[in-house]
């Protein structure tokens, strides 16, 4: 309504293709930063704050504790965290079928909404089931990469 009481013409924010996949990438941001934001804040709730009394008395300011205490401390939450959020984008369905129905011209079509589209709707089951298969290897090895990163920082720790 703002546009169009200045005189413009409204943008069509879910015909567009580039303004589609604009929409969709921050309304997923939108609805994943409360989940972000309590990962991270556990995770620095966990730190215990004698360490950083004694990087005090070190004489360490507080970039230094930032960088040497909070970032290897918190390391494995956030990896968990970066896990976590890669598996629900993948498998994000109803945002990007809801919003956009993977259009326009196919721009939002993710994987999942792919492989919906080939089975339930152009009955290829075979096409559908190899794109799910496919997504789901994908993400064990995300998966797998990102666990031997966590072990080895605990273990570095």
């Amino acid at each position: 309504m703002l546009i169009n009481w200045m005189g413009f013409q409204a943008p069509h924010f879910l015909a567009d293709p580039i303004l589609a996949s604009i929409m969709v990438f921050l309304f997923k941001i939108w609805v994943s930063f409360p989940f972000m934001m309590l990962m991270s804040s556990a995770a620095l709730s966990s730190v215990d704050p004698t360490v950083y009394e004694a990087s005090t008395v070190d004489g360490a300011n507080k970039f230094q504790q930032f960088w040497s205490i909070t970032l290897p401390l918190i390391r494995p939450s956030t990896y968990i965290s970066w896990v976590l959020m890669v598996i629900f984008c993948v498998n994000d369905f109803p945002t990007i079928y809801l919003l956009t129905n993977g259009g326009p011209v196919s721009a939002t079509t993710s994987l999942v909404v792919l492989a919906y589209t080939e089975v339930f709707l152009n009955n290829q089951v075979g096409s559908g089931v190899a794109v799910a298969f496919l997504m789901t290897t994908v993400l064990v090895i995300v998966s797998v990469v990102l666990y031997r990163v966590i072990r080895k920082s605990s273990v570095a720790e």
